[in-house]
């Protein structure tokens, strides 16, 4: 829930106040990849904690998993409910 708390519901909320009429999957799109960015930011600051370096790959890593996540949604809802297998 922390995620949800912190980040999803400010950035909905905030996305909702200057576009009332925004589409919900967008909202819920761009919500969901700053969960993953900031998801991102903090393994980068651990990785800089731990080794004194930023290389950005942690960053990189989690929004190429929020985007995934968004991909397998719209595939899903593309095949209407039928069976996708879980890799």
């Amino acid at each position: 829930h922390t995620w949800i708390e912190l980040i999803f519901k400010p950035v909905s909320n905030i996305l909702l106040h200057y576009w009332p009429k925004a589409p919900k999957f967008l909202t819920q799109s761009v919500s969901s990849i700053c969960v993953f960015f900031f998801s991102g930011v903090v393994h980068e600051y651990f990785v800089y904690v731990t080794f004194g370096k930023i290389s950005g790959d942690q960053i990189m890593f989690f929004v190429i998993q929020g985007l995934a996540v968004i991909v397998e949604y719209l595939i899903r809802h593309a095949l209407h409910g039928r069976h996708v297998p879980n890799l």
